[in-house]
C-alpha cells in the first residue's frame, strides 16, 4: 500500500497489465485457500450441510462475474461492498454461520447412520 503513495511507483504499476495482477493475486490466496481447507477438516459434510459452503462460493461467483452495470442502481455508498463478489460470499457465509444450526443437520444425518457417502472407514 506503501507503495501506491510513491508516484514513481504509482506511474510502474499502473501500466502492469491486469492479468499480471491477477496472476499475483492468485499466488497470494492460495495460502489463504489452505488455511480455509484446515478448517474445514473438521467439518462433517451431508446433502443439507453442503449448501454451507456452496451458497456463499457459488453467490459470490455470480457477483464476480456479473457486468458493472447491474449495481448501477445501487447508491454510490454501498455498490463497491455490493459489487464485491469476496465480500458478497464472505457477509453470505458470516450470516449462515450465525442463523443456521448446522449442528442439528449434522447429528440428524450422523444418528441416523448415514454420512455424506462414506462408510465408517472414511472410505467412498
Amino acid at each position: 500500500m506503501l507503495l501506491g503513495f510513491v508516484p514513481l511507483f504509482s506511474a510502474l504499476f499502473s501500466t502492469l497489465p491486469i492479468s499480471v495482477g491477477c496472476a499475483v493475486l492468485l499466488v497470494a490466496y492460495f495460502p489463504l485457500f489452505r488455511s480455509a481447507m484446515r478448517n474445514l477438516e473438521g467439518i462433517h459434510f451431508n446433502a443439507k450441510t453442503n449448501f454451507r459452503i456452496a451458497v456463499p462460493v457459488l453467490l459470490g461467483l455470480a457477483i464476480m462475474n456479473l457486468p458493472a452495470e447491474v449495481f448501477n442502481s445501487f447508491p454510490h455508498t454501498v455498490r463497491p461492498l455490493i459489487s464485491n463478489g469476496l465480500l458478497m460470499g464472505i457477509l453470505i457465509s458470516i450470516v449462515l454461520e450465525h442463523t443456521v444450526n448446522w449442528s442439528k443437520y449434522e447429528d440428524r444425518e450422523d444418528a441416523a447412520g448415514t454420512t455424506s457417502g462414506t462408510d465408517k472407514s472414511g472410505d467412498v
